[in-house]
Formats: structure tokens, C-alpha cells, sequence
């Protein structure tokens, strides 16, 4: 059964990921938030891992590996040949390096692919790092697995993010295994494994004071983030965790019936995670066309990616039917 409360906020933190590649007007206020629109995604999938069965919980765990570690490989593989045919089309024909193949293999995405540049402008088309990450990070939770309950788990996870964060800050280096996939995916298990004493909590607490505790965090984030010009701001971990516990702590409110909030059929998660790879290549080829963004690019380019999904989804649906 599909949660309304979780549907709804991938649709808003789908926003957010495009707002971090794609200008936007109040970019300043926006892009600390938007940092947790990645950490909220890999929390759901970890909330979800969570089963009372070991065994079973095991099962889910295998199969979202393989599930992921499709997908960066399918999409890998897409992007691949579009990236070759702009190649061709644009004159900008380049050669595969032994760099692409080390960034590919520790980052899950290579220069060769990704990178498009147009009127002197350089251009990145992939987000398929997020995919390996993920699967990387499921492998880890799965070798963790007879003690993913102990403290020690959790506190070697934070401080291994927290130092990645800080070497993120000092250089030019990628560990989103560390500084994102891992932490949040355990994060998300942990906050359905102690769901109910949350949700005592954040109940105890009342909406005013969640609220309050909520712009407080949200507050040192915009600080962080543009007066320190932290890029991935340390903030974002109490936020992004504060955010999701409430958003499950709503949710339990609904399924005991004392708020409802409604889901139209037509509205799939599965639209969000082609926003999420291909708002980057809608926002080059919109580029290129010399569209005139004006102040709010990010969301004409969420939404024309979104209709674009919702078409794409159509007519491969009605072929699948017809077959």
C-alpha cells in the first residue's frame, strides 16, 4: 500500500534535487534545504528495510542490492549512447580514458559521459551516482547485518560522516558512500526499527515545538551554507533526520485516521526517479535551444521533465499492453 505522506514529499524533494543543478530564484534559501532532498531518499529506502523477520529483512536487503545495481548499470548504459550520439551531433567527439574508467569505478560516473559543454559553458548530464552509492551502501548494511542494532555501528557511521564531510569541505573529492548513502540508509533502518518510541517523541513534543526545532536547524543550515560557504553543510544531517522523522511521525498519524491526506492513482514514484536521472540532460538540451529560463529554471525544468516521464511512462505502458 502506497504511503500518501512519503509519495507526496518525493515529488517535493525531486524539486529540490533539480534545484541544486538548475538555478532558481532564492537560491540562497533553497540550497540548504535542498542538500537534504538526496539524504531523504536514501532514508526512505532505508526506513523500508526495515522487517521484524531477520530473515525476511535479509531477503529485501539482497534484493534491493540487485535491484539498484540494475539500474546504475541500465542507465549507465543509456547514457552512454545518448552521450556518444551528442558527441557526434555537437562535433565534440572525445576519447574514453583511463581516468573515466577509475572515476566510473569509484564514483559510479565518468567525464566522458557526463560532461557536455556548450557556448563555452560545461555541462553535466548524469546523476547516476546516486544509484551506485546506494548499492555500495546496501552491500555495506548487508555485511552489517548481525549488527546493524548495536550502538557501535551507529557511532562509528556518524563520526565516518562527519570526517567525510570535512575532507568533502578541504577537497575536490567524492564520498558520497560515507558522507550519504551509508549514514542515511542506516539512519532510515534505525528510525523504523525505533519507530514508536520516535513518534512518543516528536507526539510529546507537540507540532509548535517540533516546528520551531525544525527552523532552528533549518536556520543554522542557510548560515552554514552562506557565510562559512559550506557546500554540503554539517547541518543537513539534523535536518534531513528531523524532516523525515516528522514526515514518518505524520504518517503514523494517518494510518490511525486523525489527519487525511489523499493520492490520486496517477501519481507514481517511479516519475520522480526520471526527474531525478534526466532533469540534468532536459536542463543541457533546453540550454542548447537557447530557452529563456528567466528566475525560476529549476522548476520549468522539473516540470517539463516530469511531463516528459509521465509520456515516456504512457506510451511504453500501452505498447507493453498491446504486446
Amino acid at each position: 500500500m502506497r504511503n500518501p505522506i512519503i509519495e507526496w514529499a518525493r515529488y517535493f524533494f525531486a524539486f529540490l534535487v533539480v534545484c541544486i543543478h538548475v538555478p532558481m530564484k532564492g537560491y540562497f534559501l533553497l540550497f540548504p534545504i535542498a542538500r537534504c532532498a538526496v539524504p531523504f531518499f536514501y532514508l526512505v529506502t532505508g526506513y523500508f528495510l526495515f522487517r521484524n523477520d531477520t530473515e525476511n529483512q535479509n531477503v529485501v536487503i539482497r534484493r534491493s542490492i540487485g535491484k539498484w545495481g540494475r539500474l546504475w548499470v541500465l542507465y549507465t548504459i543509456i547514457f552512454f549512447i545518448i552521450s556518444l550520439t551528442l558527441d557526434v551531433v555537437m562535433g565534440q567527439i572525445g576519447a574514453w580514458t583511463i581516468a573515466d574508467t577509475l572515476k566510473l569505478l569509484s564514483t559510479g560516473m565518468c567525464p566522458f559521459v557526463d560532461q557536455h559543454t556548450w557556448h563555452g559553458k560545461v555541462y553535466g548530464i548524469l546523476t547516476t551516482w546516486f544509484l551506485y552509492d546506494g548499492m555500495l551502501a546496501l552491500a555495506l548494511i548487508y555485511a552489517l547485518r548481525h549488527w546493524l542494532h548495536k550502538g557501535i555501528i551507529l557511532v562509528v557511521i556518524l563520526i565516518g560522516q562527519i570526517v567525510s564531510l570535512a575532507v568533502v569541505r578541504i577537497g575536490d573529492v567524492h564520498l558520497g558512500l560515507f558522507a550519504q548513502s551509508l549514514p542515511f540508509l542506516y539512519y532510515g533502518y534505525l528510525v523504523a526499527r525505533h519507530k514508536q518510541r520516535l513518534f512518543a517523541l516528536f507526539g510529546s513534543l507537540g507540532a509548535v515545538r517540533n516546528i520551531l526545532i525544525c527552523l532552528a536547524v533549518y536556520a543554522v543550515s542557510v548560515v552554514e551554507w552562506n557565510v562559512i560557504k559550506n557546500d554540503i553543510p554539517f547541518a543537513t544531517i539534523p535536518l534531513s533526520l528531523l524532516g523525515f522523522s516528522l514526515l514518518m511521525t505524520f504518517s503514523a498519524y494517518m494510518e490511525k485516521g486523525l489527519i487525511n491526506i489523499s493520492l490520486p492513482p496517477h501519481v507514481h514514484s517511479i516519475y520522480t526517479l526520471d526527474i531525478y536521472l534526466w532533469h540534468r540532460l532536459v536542463f543541457y538540451g533546453l540550454s542548447v535551444l537557447d530557452f529563456q529560463f528567466y528566475k525560476f529554471s529549476a522548476l520549468i525544468v522539473f516540470l517539463i521533465t516530469l511531463l516528459i516521464a509521465v509520456m515516456f511512462r504512457y506510451v511504453i505502458d500501452k505498447k507493453t499492453c498491446n504486446a
